[in-house]
């Protein structure tokens, strides 16, 4: 039936069950949960799950389906479905800065302008070329927010970022003005010997005009 389609795109799942309405009907639950999957492996067929965004603030995955052996085929397809990631920059990769290209030629596309929450100091570090590095504070009040942009990268440019990043710069989790967090550029906080706290300026444009 699947005849000459490239493939067959479904929900992974048709709903969230809660733990309480599976201990109160296992089997059901199951059952439901199973409707568009159970059949694949009955028939034999080839299938890759993605994720597809939210529904309601609960995730939300879709499954292409293709004959067996089109296992190559239905990932180059689930490729095109990955949401991209967001990557919070606060430094060279920045719009304008010498680093920003390394982000464009990774697929990367500008989403916006906006700061960190204020629980991070900046400092300028002594590279080449000149970076800041950005660090979360330990102490209540101790920190300040500072500004970033938000980049979205395909999966597989963020993992080219993550594996050609240089010591002392880090990837990890950036708390946003917002309350949400994504990943982005962070310091190991062994690097701060020497280095001059610029947060006071809040970001590191501000402290390069100045």
């Amino acid at each position: 039936a699947l005849g000459d389609a490239d493939a067959l795109l479904l929900p992974t799942a048709p709903g969230h069950p809660t733990l309480a309405e599976v201990a109160a009907d296992p089997l059901g639950a199951n059952a439901r949960l199973g409707r568009f999957t159970n059949s694949t492996n009955l028939f034999g067929l080839s299938a890759v799950a993605v994720p597809a965004g939210e529904v309601e603030g609960l995730p939300f995955g879709v499954m292409l389906i293709g004959p067996a052996h089109a296992d190559e085929r239905l990932a180059r397809i689930a490729a095109l479905l990955t949401p991209p990631t967001s990557v919070a920059v606060v430094g060279a990769h920045l719009t304008g800065e010498p680093l920003n290209p390394q982000l464009l030629a990774l697929g990367a596309r500008f989403d916006r302008t906006t700061t960190t929450a204020p629980h991070y100091r900046l400092y300028a570090l002594a590279t080449d070329p000149p970076k800041p590095g950005l660090v979360r504070t330990t102490a209540a009040g101790d920190g300040a927010p500072v500004e970033a942009e938000l980049w979205r990268l395909p999966p597989e440019g963020l993992g080219a970022l993550v594996a050609s990043l240089p010591r002392p710069m880090t990837i990890g989790s950036v708390e946003l003005a917002d309350g949400t967090a994504v990943p982005g550029f962070l310091c190991e906080p062994g690097a701060l010997e020497g280095a001059v706290d610029i947060t006071a300026y809040g970001g590191w444009r501000a402290y390069r005009r100045g």
